[in-house]
């Protein structure tokens, strides 16, 4: 064990958070250093318990993160049902069906190696997309 990384379940939780957020996001998030989650990766590599429990995060929020997603949709499709013509309406359902079938294929493109999991990720931006529900290309004029 690294000294000082004391409970393996906040590596594992540290180790999630840097899948998606980045090294650098995750370190201030934490408080700790970029080393440090390099580190700790390293020691996952070594430790299958700790790799195992990295790997149980990431699906619990892979989980989490799929039902907040799908509330999110139903409630701005909600939204959106007084406001538009039903014409329109459709035409966001098949959008969003779109979105989630493209988000469904990148997470199962992203579980096929599971060792991937503790693999450094460069997300420089992407994160705070996807927290602010929207991508550069969404904004994009059509």
């Amino acid at each position: 064990m690294i000294r000082g990384a004391g409970d393996p379940h906040r590596v594992a939780r540290i180790l999630a958070d840097a899948s998606v957020l980045g090294d650098e996001m995750t370190a201030t998030k934490w408080g700790i250093s970029r080393r440090t989650v390099k580190r700790y990766r390293a020691l996952a590599k070594r430790d299958s318990d700790i790799g195992q429990l990295t790997r149980e995060r990431q699906t619990e929020d892979i989980v989490s993160l799929s039902i907040m997603r799908v509330e999110y949709m139903r409630a701005a499709l909600e939204a959106m049902r007084s406001k538009l013509d039903a014409a329109t309406l459709y035409e966001v359902a098949g959008s969003m069906k779109i979105v989630g079938e493209l988000h469904t294929v990148a997470e199962a493109m992203a579980e096929q190696d599971d060792d991937d999991a503790l693999e450094p990720h460069s997300r420089s931006g992407e994160a705070e997309e996807v927290a602010c529900g929207a991508s550069k290309s969404s904004t994009a004029p059509h």
